[in-house]
């Protein structure tokens, strides 16, 4: 039995085939199948109870034995920021993304914090510029050079 994300409920399937492999041996990859999916979602945990079934005719496993699930799953797909990207406001939660070169503030979502970064759900287009320093002296509309190119410039030492 093991225990997975409740937003995955509806990839998971009675007789699905699984990778699984014994802790002491990850290299030891095994076919297992769905065999039971719970029907109630834990409120605290926010996950539900998966049984596989792992067929044993050489007798190498034991109950109670711990194994690694491996499952191909398709999660959300959300922008990620730099943490210090993220500001607070009033109204919540935002950052200053950059559009023709003019600081624009973008509400968003805190999907899930990361080390260092941040996954938002918002209006954020793949390869937008946000402000990660100095952004207390940002407003809307305010004309912004991207110093990236010269930063990275100084730090390789080619001035």
């Amino acid at each position: 039995m093991f225990e997975v994300a409740e937003a995955y409920y509806n990839q998971i399937a009675m007789g699905q085939n699984i990778a699984v492999a014994p802790w002491q041996n990850a290299s030891a990859l095994e076919q297992a199948k769905v065999v039971d999916i719970d029907s109630r979602v834990d409120p605290q945990s926010r996950t539900f109870t998966v049984q596989a079934k792992l067929d044993n005719p050489l007798d190498k496993y034991r109950p109670g034995m711990s194994f690694k699930v491996m499952l191909s799953l398709i999660g959300g797909e959300y922008p990620v920021v730099p943490e210090t990207a993220l500001q607070w406001g009033g109204d919540g939660a935002y950052i200053w993304q950059i559009v023709d070169q003019h600081a624009t503030r973008l509400p968003v979502v805190v999907v899930q914090r990361l080390k260092g970064e941040i996954l938002v759900e918002g209006d954020l287009p793949s390869g937008s510029i946000v402000v990660k320093e100095g952004i207390q002296g940002m407003r809307e509309g305010k004309k912004v050079a991207d110093v990236t190119a010269q930063v990275q410039q100084r730090l390789l030492g080619n001035e």
